[in-house]
This record gives structure tokens, sequence and C-alpha cells, in this order.
């Protein structure tokens, strides 16, 4: 299943994304103190990964309640 940017974005306490760098897209916040960096968990899941373009992310934890 996909999720939208509505249901990813309410499935995280906040999100930021940043991209053009290529380096560094951004960084997902899935509880407060704990940051994600994307291009460590997109190195893994999509390394190829284009500027400016939708691309979807599955979270896998405790926060399927």
């Amino acid at each position: 299943m996909e999720k939208s940017r509505q249901d990813f974005s309410d499935m995280l306490d906040g999100i930021e994304i940043s991209s053009g760098s290529g380096k560094m897209l951004g960084s997902l916040t899935t509880q407060p103190g704990q940051t994600i960096d994307f291009i460590e968990m997109f190195q893994d899941v999509q390394p190829q990964l284009k500027p400016s373009e939708s691309f979807i992310v599955t979270l896998r934890g405790s926060d399927d309640g």
C-alpha cells in the first residue's frame, strides 16, 4: 500500500525534506528526541533517489498503533 504525503506526515510527529544538495534530503522525527537521517535510510531503501520527486517510505516499528 502506498501512503500519501498527508498520511505520511500524520504518521510522523514532524517531517523536514530538503532536496537539491544531493547529500542530505532531510530528517524525519518519529519521537521527541529521535531523528533519522534520510540519506542513511534511503541509501539502503532507495539508493537511486531523484531530487524534487515523489518518494515512498515505509517505517517499521511500534508506529502501527
